[in-house]
């Protein structure tokens, strides 16, 4: 019986470490989380929520991308961040 239950903990022990992510990691997710996140808000009601939970998102990333070293992700999100910081300051633009 104190076998059964030693090896049950042990197998719980193995499977907890298999959840556990490092923090740039759970960064990553969390920025991932609020990019999309975003998409669930309507921008063209003109409430600001959609760019406010974007912008975060993207300098969540950012941040994320710098520790990964990830030219690409970062640039990426530099641009969504200069978009939604314009959008927010006033600056419209449509392309077409």
């Amino acid at each position: 019986m104190k076998k059964q239950a030693q090896s049950k903990l042990q197998n719980l022990n193995i499977h907890i470490i298999k959840i556990n992510m490092d923090k740039k990691e759970l960064l990553g997710y969390l920025g991932m989380i609020l990019v999309v996140g975003s998409f669930l808000f309507n921008p063209a009601t003109g409430e600001p929520f959609f760019h406010i939970i974007n912008l975060s998102g993207a300098i969540v990333s950012m941040i994320y991308a710098l520790l990964i070293k990830s030219k690409p992700v970062f640039y990426m999100n530099v641009c969504i961040t200069v978009f939604d910081i314009l959008h927010l300051s006033g600056v419209h633009f449509a392309p077409f």
